[in-house]
């Protein structure tokens, strides 16, 4: 209901209300402008100071509250607010039935994606009912943190672990320690990744750099749960769109890779996945800087991102996701190339991994070989629409047939 209330606040955004709503006589506050706050979809602010420090993908409203007219009709006076109210309740009861498709219709993100039952072997939770987006799994040295999960928030939290098993059991720890931080980050501190790179850990990350445009910065440490130290400026920036989601790849002749998004679709773009050759202390790029994938397909709408790369029989497969990150069409799809820089074919049967008739918003994942099996870390929504979000980790199995790969769904 808080967020059929929330959406409800926000229903002036939607154009024609607004046109309906300046008609006249609506007093300033009856109706809030401005995007859903689970929105991705933001025009940069002209100062930094008008961000939002984020602890998840939030980020600031862009409207502003309407002047009521001068000399505005007593009788529209009247009757604007009722009619108001009953196109409210109307949209209300829609979103009490099916409250992702009302958000992600209002954002402009259409699900075309028809939910399925559970399968029969789903994917693991990992940290059961707690909110950890954006999850990445990495393998650690010793016994006793084996496994290191990060997810996005505020100093990024990581759970370290002797097996997948116990994460649910750990406390996580902030990757940077208190007022160590990114001193060029002003906050939305999203999609942490860890990685070995030669003798020390690299942490690559999405941060808001002071010039209000989302970048992708990079910390290391002598060990994968930290405290890492910030290199001192983004690893990439893209000023008119912004970049986020990178992910690291080893190739088998030991020559390594990064992968991101460009942030197209905050500025009505297409966002595109990109690659970029990496030098060998992983932090800094020295080949050019090539586009990947871009959206193209109905389910993924206007969004590609949160890419991840495996190597399988001499191909490489870059899964991703697409549509959403908040409503029911959020799925994972894959790509496949013959070369870590593409060019890739999306596999026909894309979306691979999207939502059941129990959970939704599949994707935000990361691809991983651990004890010498393929899996993907993903999130999920068991309630789709609420607010906040709660996107719990899922753990599953790659599955490898005739060349493209499946991946079991959440459950149950």
């Amino acid at each position: 209901m808080k967020a059929n209330l929330d959406l409800i606040w926000n229903i002036g955004s939607i154009p024609p209300i607004q046109k309906f709503i300046r008609g006249g006589g609506i007093q300033p506050g009856l109706v809030g402008l401005g995007m859903s706050k689970h929105s991705r979809i933001w025009t940069p602010p002209p100062h930094p100071r008008h961000t939002v420090r984020a602890l998840s993908r939030q980020v600031p409203h862009a409207g502003t509250m309407i002047d009521e007219p001068a000399h505005p009709s007593r009788l529209r006076s009247f009757l604007r607010p009722v009619a108001i109210a009953a196109v409210c309740l109307g949209l209300a009861a829609g979103m009490l039935h099916n409250p992702v498709a009302s958000e992600a219709d209002h954002l402009g993100y259409p699900d075309p994606i028809t939910a399925v039952a559970a399968q029969p072997a789903p994917a693991s939770a990992l940290v059961p009912g707690v909110n950890v987006p954006d999850p990445s799994i990495t393998p650690g040295p010793t016994a006793r943190d084996a496994v290191i999960l990060a997810s996005t928030g505020d100093g990024f939290e990581l759970r370290a672990a002797p097996s997948v098993d116990q994460l649910a059991s750990t406390t996580p720890t902030p990757a940077f320690a208190p007022g160590q931080g990114p001193a060029w980050a002003i906050g939305d501190f999203w999609a942490p990744e860890i990685r070995q790179v030669g003798d020390h850990y690299t942490l690559y990350y999405t941060a808001r750099n002071s010039d209000g445009w989302l970048a992708i910065g990079a910390a290391t440490a002598a060990t994968p749960e930290g405290p890492y130290t910030d290199s001192g400026k983004p690893l990439i920036t893209a000023p008119g769109t912004g970049v986020i989601d990178p992910t690291f790849f080893r190739d088998d002749n030991g020559r390594t890779y990064l992968f991101w998004k460009v942030d197209g679709n905050a500025v009505d773009k297409p966002s595109v996945i990109m690659g970029s050759e990496l030098a060998a202390d992983g932090t800094s790029l020295i080949g050019p800087r090539v586009p990947l994938l871009q959206n193209d397909q109905a389910w993924e709408s206007k969004v590609v991102e949160a890419p991840s790369v495996v190597k399988h029989n001499g191909s490489y497969y870059l899964f991703f996701s697409g549509n959403y990150y908040g409503g029911a069409g959020y799925a994972t799809g894959v790509a496949r190339s013959a070369s870590p820089l593409g060019p890739y074919s999306k596999d026909p049967a894309n979306p691979i991994l999207h939502r059941n008739d129990r959970w939704s918003g599949t994707g935000g994942g990361t691809a991983e070989t651990l004890g010498g099996k393929d899996v993907l870390v993903y999130n999920a929504i068991k309630s789709p629409g609420e607010a906040p979000l709660v996107r719990q980790p899922f753990i599953a199995p790659i599955k490898w047939n005739q060349g493209w790969p499946s991946v079991s769904g959440p459950g149950p």
